[in-house]
């Protein structure tokens, strides 16, 4: 290359370049303008990224304060919603309630009702069960009864009745209004009043006979407080209409209740009398026979002793002298014989003509009645022990133990003496036949031996079946544990 050419080159390349320089100068200032431009919009943006910055600060603090708001309304919101649903409840508590207040008075209605047939019920409960504690209004002690026989009482009882008919017959049973208008006409309104009338002393008896037909002594008091309430409750009905149940009516009822109640009592007391004379005629039979069959044997072997005396006797008188030694040693045995066999007679004689001799016996049965009761009774048999074998047999379930045997001339006259010293002590106040005292057996010892007698006494009561028992009872209880 020449150097023509290297300058042409330079100056090209220096053109060239100026002109690159040129451009990119004008590149560089165009793009220093935009970087200026958007350093520019940069600090804009910077300042207001500051802004929006704060704005989200405030904003987040207004979100806190919204949240903290909010969790404050939530809470409020729920104690709104416990009180709402607390107000539901009491809303329908209350329209319970109302439902119940506006039932209150059928209510009441029913709860009278109720206790109106309870205590019907009650007076009725009380004709079959024992009501002692029942009856808290009235006293009426149980009538006595045993001053007359039970056909005198029958004859007062009809005597009521019959001035019970004469009252319903004069119309003077019950009680009614002198002037009283129904209808407006006097002689219909009349008859409507006898007729309720009658029906009123018709239902009064009807349901009184029924209470009185059920009396026995547990219910006494009940039947007679319930025939006074009867008479009230009847009335009730009628009140509108002034008929009553008149009080001399009402009267003349519990009397025939009173005398009824004696008059069945009274029958018993003579059926059990009758009983008692009828088991004591038995037993004097009993003592009869026995005295008989002992006197017909005592004749028997007195009879047969004596002929074999006599045998003896004769055999003797041809006997010899060995042999005489033998028939005198029985015939000596013989004489013993007939002198037991005639005091065995003349024993039975004795007592068959004596019919007062016999024993008095004080026995006792533990298992059956318990401690301290003692029967104090009076047997005329010749083995009195025979008549304390009957009674182990009369539906107890023990036997009885004997702790004396008292020979007496008179043995009633000693049983009533004994019964009569210890009447106090007598288990059956009403019936003393029965013969059963509550009282220590040293007691009654200290009077018998007081009084003169003499009697062999056991203090002390075996009860053998009833101690076994026991036993048995215990030792099946520990295996049935």
């Amino acid at each position: 290359m020449t150097g023509i050419d290297i300058s042409v080159f330079i100056v090209v390349s220096t053109i060239t370049f100026i002109l690159g320089f040129i451009v990119a100068h004008k590149r560089f200032t165009h793009s220093l303008g935009s970087l200026n431009a958007i350093k520019k919009q940069f600090t804009q943006w910077y300042a207001k990224l500051d802004v929006v910055k704060d704005e989200l600060s405030k904003a987040n603090k207004e979100i806190e304060k919204l949240n903290v708001d909010i969790e404050q309304k939530q809470r409020l919101l729920n104690q709104l919603e416990n009180k709402t649903n607390d107000l539901q409840r009491m809303e329908a508590s209350r329209q319970t309630i109302e439902r119940a207040f506006s039932q209150l008075p059928d209510k009441q209605k029913n709860l009278s009702d109720l206790e109106a047939q309870l205590e019907e019920l009650k007076s009725e409960l009380s004709l079959y069960t024992d009501m002692k504690s029942y009856v808290d209004y009235g006293f009426y002690p149980l009538p006595a009864y045993g001053e007359a026989t039970s056909k005198a009482y029958n004859q007062k009882l009809k005597s009521i009745r019959e001035e019970q008919k004469i009252m319903l017959r004069h119309a003077t049973a019950y009680t009614y209004p002198d002037h009283i208008e129904i209808t407006g006409n006097a002689t219909y309104d009349k008859s409507l009043v006898k007729n309720q009338g009658n029906l009123l002393i018709l239902a009064f008896n009807s349901e009184s006979d029924y209470l009185i037909s059920k009396i026995n002594s547990n219910n006494y008091e009940a039947v007679l407080t319930r025939i006074e309430k009867l008479a009230e409750k009847l009335e009730k009905r009628l009140i509108s209409l002034e008929i009553g149940i008149s009080l001399d009516y009402v009267e003349l009822k519990m009397q025939e209740c009173t005398v009824y109640y004696q008059y069945k009592y009274q029958k018993i007391a003579e059926a059990e009398e009758q009983r008692d004379i009828n088991a004591q005629m038995r037993e004097e039979e009993a003592a009869d026979r026995e005295i008989q069959q002992a006197l017909k044997e005592a004749k028997r072997d007195e009879q047969m002793v004596r002929e074999a005396m006599n045998k003896v006797r004769k055999e003797l008188a041809y006997a010899s002298a060995e042999q005489k030694q033998q028939y005198e040693f029985q015939l000596q045995e013989l004489t013993e014989r007939l002198v037991e066999a005639e005091s065995r007679k003349e024993r039975s004689l004795s007592m068959a003509q004596q019919t007062r001799r016999g024993h008095v016996y004080i026995i006792s049965n533990v298992g059956s009645f318990g401690e301290d009761i003692y029967k104090i009774g009076m047997t005329r048999r010749l083995e009195p022990l025979d008549r304390v074998k009957e009674l182990s047999s009369a539906s107890v379930p023990f036997v009885f133990d004997v702790h004396a045997m008292i020979y007496s001339e008179d043995a009633p006259a000693l049983e009533k003496e004994l019964h009569s010293y210890f009447d106090l002590a007598s288990v059956n106040k009403v019936n003393s036949r029965k013969e059963f005292f509550e009282i220590t057996l040293q007691d009654i010892r200290d009077y018998v031996e007081s009084a003169g007698l003499e009697a062999h006494w056991t203090m002390a009561a075996d009860a053998t079946e009833y101690r076994q028992s026991l036993s048995i009872l215990e030792q099946r209880m520990e295996l049935a544990a």
